[in-house]
Order: structure tokens, then sequence, then C-alpha cells
């Protein structure tokens, strides 16, 4: 990354946003998909899982990336084991083609390992 960028957690300050950086991020292609968190990108995720946390990509204030792990509890091999699902990636179409989503996966990985997350899905 370069010397103004940092990955960090998002607080709920940061609901609009993301907002906007979803508003911004369709899927193009012969017919156009925005996926969108209206009213409120922090009160969406409550249908995902038990528990999430909203990683992004800042430069100089300003949210360019996104991705969120959420948290659920899933029988793995007979056993109740609560894993982790990373979902949401998005990137300012300005940052696309670069480093962040690597980097945003060495991110989730040492947040779930920190949670005693056995493994996630993608």
């Amino acid at each position: 990354m370069g010397s103004g960028e940092e990955i960090c957690l998002a607080a709920p300050e940061d609901d609009a946003a993301l907002r906007d950086l979803y508003s911004r991020s369709a899927l193009s292609g012969s017919l156009e998909i925005i996926y969108k968190r209206e009213p409120s990108f922090f009160h969406a995720l409550g249908v995902m899982g038990d528990e999430s946390r909203v990683m992004v990509v800042r430069q100089d204030d300003r949210i360019i990336a996104t991705g969120t792990i959420t948290f659920f509890k899933a029988l793995v091999r007979g056993e109740p084991l609560t894993i982790g699902y990373l979902h949401s990636l998005r990137v300012d179409s300005a940052y696309r083609h670069n480093v962040y989503l690597a980097q945003g996966f060495e991110k989730v990985h040492e947040l779930a390992a920190a949670q005693g997350i056995p493994f996630y899905l993608a």
C-alpha cells in the first residue's frame, strides 16, 4: 500500500460512506446490477449471521474499499463451530486492479485467528 492508505475496522459513523461506495459499485456486463444497503449499511448485516466485522481501506480519510466477515454457527463434522463468511467486497473503480484485495484477505485472516475462528468461507 502507499503511504496514505490504511486497513482498519469500519465504525458506525462510516455508514454513509459505505452506502455511497456500494451505490457506485455496479456489476457491469450486458445487465448492470447494484447491490445497496439502504437505509443503513450496518443494520442490513443483521440478516447475514450472528456478528459481522466490516474492514475498510481508507486513503486520506476516504473509504476506497471494503469487505465483511460474518461469523455464524455451523455443524462441521457433526460438531458445532463458529466459522466466518467473507463477503461484500467492494473497491472504488479508480482503485481496482491493485493489491487491496490480497492485503484485505491477510487482515481478515488475522481477525479470524484472533477470534479463534478455525476457517472461513468466501
